[in-house]
């Protein structure tokens, strides 16, 4: 974990939804996502986390309300979020990643990498990834 109250972020989807909502967080992580809302560069959302958040409410796990899309624009502006579309980069870095089967996970992993920035996530097996992966920066949520 290295300096994420000042490095770019990277929110896992559950984490992006949790601070939406006013969910609990760590103190550590909410502090480092509001500071980098706050801030010019905001932080950085995988475009997969739509889709993610997407078939959740399809799958009525999540409520959106009547217009998805206004939920979108209002959690993108709550943390001043740049959605970070799937790259070659980014799709190669997740595709090396055997040892995650999740492939939402992965692209996300892969967008950190790819990005240099410091990933938010609670998510046990990408925290016990980061064990074997040095590169990845973690800020556990």
């Amino acid at each position: 974990m290295v300096g994420p109250l000042t490095s770019l972020l990277v929110l896992d989807t559950h984490v992006w939804v949790k601070f939406v909502a006013g969910a609990a967080l760590s103190k550590r992580a909410r502090t480092a996502i509001e500071r980098a809302a706050n801030s010019k560069r905001g932080v950085l959302i995988p475009a997969i986390s739509l889709w993610e958040i997407a078939r959740l409410a399809q799958d009525e796990r999540l409520k959106l309300g009547d217009r998805p899309e206004r939920w979108f624009d209002a959690a993108l502006a709550a943390v001043s979020g740049n959605v970070v579309a799937i790259t070659p980069e980014i799709a190669t870095l997740a595709a090396g990643l055997r040892c995650h089967g999740d492939l939402a996970d992965r692209l996300i992993i892969g967008t950190a990498l790819a990005s240099d920035a410091v990933l938010v996530t609670r998510d046990a097996m990408i925290l016990e990834l980061a064990s074997t992966l040095k590169e990845l920066r973690l800020l556990e949520a």
